[in-house]
């Protein structure tokens, strides 16, 4: 193993995808400096970090449309209902929101 502190213009290797490139052009992980990916790389992560986050977005967005749904069932009282209410506790129970 070479040691880089030595001699800076040796390449390091992509965390991510093990390309070896010069420390210019790799990006250090904030809160992990001796990790450091290339520019593909960092776009790649970007953009896994940006689906992740709308697929939270829209599981947060059903989550409040179903408590929405059930405030207003409960509010018009038809979970008391003979033949409605059996079947919106059913859903109530399944429902993984």
């Amino acid at each position: 193993m070479t040691d880089t502190a030595a001699d800076p213009a040796a390449p390091l290797a992509c965390w991510c995808c093990g390309a070896e490139k010069p420390e210019s052009h790799l990006l250090r992980l904030g809160a992990r400096p001796e990790a450091a990916v290339c520019g593909e790389c960092a776009i790649h992560l970007r953009q896994r970090a940006r689906a992740l986050g709308n697929r939270r977005a829209v599981a947060r967005h059903l989550h409040n449309a179903a408590n929405r749904f059930r405030e207003a069932v409960i509010s018009a009282g038809l979970h008391n209902r003979p033949g409605i209410g059996p079947a919106l506790r059913w859903i109530n129970r399944r429902s993984p929101f």
